[in-house]
């Protein structure tokens, strides 16, 4: 009887000691990480409706990261604006809120130094990140709010919707144009206009009511019911350029198994090596849309666009040397946005023509 109690006395310590053994050895902690088999859920929010045109580089990684990761990472969508308000989207993926966002650079207020991608100059996405201008932003953005920027995904041309015709230039001054501020300013005020602050979900009731004449936005307008009242728009486009910036929180990237943050990385270069073609055919199918609805092209010579540039430019780089309060990362955004000016003239083709 007692040689059985030994027995099992000894059992239970070989037991005890297979327990303790691997968390002692090395002083390590039990490994946090999820196993490769597990699946990695990844909460996001948009700036504009799920369907809406200027979420096409959304729903294209979404599309891309299903079918790269073979449900090894999902992306799931929480809503745009109306869940967080557009100037704050940024703020709840800093905090950790909600994992994820792509939008536009609505966030001077927390990183001024977003505004130059308005003075780029029909770069495309693979451009800016082959001169280091995403690794720029990358960095900025972690060390002030603590999100990574995984790319670029946009290519957006903005134009000028106009509820009566112009002839020429000249013919804007004294119109009150819809802006946001800083990324419209610059050019609005060099055309003798004035610049009217609107979001995005007002610019109809804007239009309809005459506090402006005229909205300064994407061409995709088509599901906000500008072309409804404003029936007339310029071309070539004034601007331009990639303002949307696919982030996420930088320690819930750093913090992914090294194979979900490789999908998560990667999968953001391809969607910005295909930005440009992805957007043409939504501004071709917009347009389509648009001149069902009776809006009419008003196209300006090119030495009229070349003066826009020029007001771009000129005043823009003025505006961007104002706001961005280090001269260090003014002087390097200006490096990267003297590689996109002037602008080449296939810039001005429209992706119909």
């Amino acid at each position: 009887m007692k040689n059985r109690k030994i027995v099992a006395l000894s059992g239970s310590v070989v037991f005890l000691i297979a327990l303790i053994l691997p968390s002692v050895a090395g002083c390590k902690p039990a490994p946090t990480v999820p196993p490769e088999s597990e699946v990695i859920t990844l909460t996001s929010i948009r700036s504009y409706p799920m369907d809406h045109r200027l979420n096409v580089g959304y729903r294209e990684y979404i599309k891309l990261m299903s079918e790269k990761s073979k449900g090894r990472v999902v992306i799931k969508d929480l809503g745009g604006s109306e869940a967080y308000p557009l100037g704050q989207q940024i703020e709840v993926v800093s905090k950790g809120v909600v994992d994820m966002l792509n939008g536009p650079a609505y966030w001077g207020g927390y990183i001024p130094e977003v505004e130059a991608v308005f003075h780029t100059f029909g770069a495309t996405p693979m451009f800016l990140r082959k001169i280091g201008m995403l690794d720029f932003y990358d960095k900025l953005f972690r060390e002030k709010l603590g999100v990574a920027v995984l790319g670029l995904p946009s290519y957006i041309r903005f134009v000028i919707f106009l509820k009566k015709p112009i002839r020429t230039l000249d013919d804007m001054k004294g119109l009150r144009l819809r802006t946001v501020a800083g990324a419209y300013t610059s050019v609005v005020e060099g055309l003798g206009a004035s610049p009217v602050g609107v979001p995005p979900t007002d610019m109809y009731s804007a239009l309809e009511r005459g506090l402006v004449d005229g909205v300064c936005f994407p061409l995709q307008v088509s599901d906000l019911g500008v072309a409804d009242v404003a029936k007339y728009v310029v071309f070539p486009p004034f601007w331009v350029c990639t303002d949307y910036f696919l982030c996420i929180n930088a320690s819930k990237l750093d913090g992914l198994p090294a194979d979900a943050k490789k999908l998560v990385v990667s999968t953001a270069e391809d969607l910005d090596r295909n930005t440009v073609e992805v957007w043409n055919k939504e501004a071709i199918a917009e347009w389509k849309v648009l001149q069902q609805k009776g809006v009419q092209a008003i196209t300006i010579s090119d030495e009229e666009w070349l003066r826009v540039q020029k007001m771009n430019w000129d005043a823009g780089m003025a505006r961007l040397k104002q706001v961005v309060t280090s001269p260090e990362n003014y002087t390097t955004l200006e490096q990267f946005c003297l590689q996109t000016y002037p602008p080449k003239k296939e810039v001005m083709k429209l992706p119909w023509q």
